[in-house]
């Protein structure tokens, strides 16, 4: 990517545990954002990836690539949601806790991270947080958008 005179600030944001009912049962999810805090970035293209893992290995993962970044600054979109389906709802018991480590990222398609080059913050571009979530459930990593 060519030097920009202010440049992009792409970054990924993993929102907090939403509960919600659903047909015979709960969903448990959790959405990742993808957007630019900076300048706009005429031509620029990413990958945004969303991964999920217990300790017993990967659970699934999805991905966006070749996103065109012509987002102006400030704004964002839910790309990815993380979400555990529960046929019934989790009972009021105590179950056992599952730990899902949620890796997001946006990354540069040919280019790595150039701080002030092509991107003005490249910490923010990927995120990593482990959630608990009840036990019983069946997990799964869906795209928002095509």
């Amino acid at each position: 990517l060519p030097a920009f005179a202010a440049a992009p600030d792409m970054y990924v944001q993993i929102l907090s545990i939403v509960k919600e009912p659903a047909l015979n049962g709960k969903i448990w999810k959790v959405d990742v954002v993808v957007g630019n805090a900076g300048a706009v970035a005429p031509g620029a293209a990413v990958n945004a990836f969303l991964r999920a893992g217990t300790a017993s290995g990967p659970v699934c993962e999805t991905g966006l690539p070749n996103i065109h970044v012509g987002l102006f600054p400030g704004t964002a979109f839910h790309a990815f949601r993380f979400q555990v389906t529960y046929p019934t709802p989790p009972p009021i018991k105590r179950v056992p806790v599952v730990r899902y480590t949620l890796d997001a990222e946006v990354r540069y398609l040919n280019d790595e991270c150039q701080r002030g080059v092509n991107d003005n913050n490249c910490t923010n571009n990927s995120k990593s947080v482990t959630l608990p979530f009840p036990s019983g459930g069946t997990p799964s990593c869906v795209k928002l958008v095509q």
